[in-house]
């Protein structure tokens, strides 16, 4: 690699790394750089919000590229994002959480149908019975897709903050009918409400 490539690169590298940075400090501290350091991301961001607006704003534009607009709008002013969410009591906010937690319910439904596989070998499912306390085969499948629930942080997360008067086995119907239910409260008729201990 020649002193034109590393230079190159080098700079490349700490303009992700500063970015990563002030992303962090904004998202948790609410930060802004000094304005030395937003001038020139203003103009760009304004010259990016000016050409986007002609088309989202434009009468004529077919829906696909007013939504593409707005994507692109949005995505530059983060602040007009926020406001949105709030005004439509965080729903854009919530449909990201739901789409993420969705996400991983349908990967661990898919991992469960190897769990017939590994309770086939004697010895492991030997451990397993002894490690949820457990027999049939039935318990074991669900003690086994519950831990892996729980090793989920942010499913777990989101089916305690979502469905609070769920019991855990609850939370495993939830997962097991995922692609069913999408992880949309209007979809899931929860069978057993009583609320659990606290954890």
């Amino acid at each position: 690699m020649g002193d034109t490539e590393s230079s190159s690169f080098a700079k490349y590298f700490g303009a992700v790394v500063f970015g990563i940075t002030i992303t962090y400090a904004y998202v948790h501290f609410g930060y802004q750089p000094p304005v030395a350091f937003q001038l020139a991301g203003k103009a760009t961001s304004e010259a990016i919000v000016t050409t986007a607006e002609v088309d989202l704003y434009n009468p004529s534009a077919e829906d696909s590229i007013r939504q593409r607009a707005m994507a692109v709008v949005l995505g530059q002013q983060p602040e007009l994002l926020i406001e949105l969410n709030q005004e439509l009591d965080n729903q854009i906010l919530f449909e990201l959480l739901r789409r993420k937690a969705l996400r991983k319910a349908k990967v661990l439904k898919q991992e469960m149908s190897a769990y017939e596989k590994a309770l086939s070998h004697p010895a492991l499912r030997a451990r397993l019975e002894t490690k949820y306390n457990v027999t049939d085969t039935v318990s074991l499948k669900r003690s086994m897709m519950l831990a892996a629930i729980k090793d989920a942080p942010f499913l777990y997360w989101y089916l305690n903050r979502q469905f609070p008067n769920s019991t855990e086995n609850g939370f495993v119907e939830i997962v097991m009918a995922s692609y069913k239910n999408e992880m949309r409260r209007s979809t899931i008729a929860l069978r057993d409400q009583q609320p659990r201990a606290p954890h």
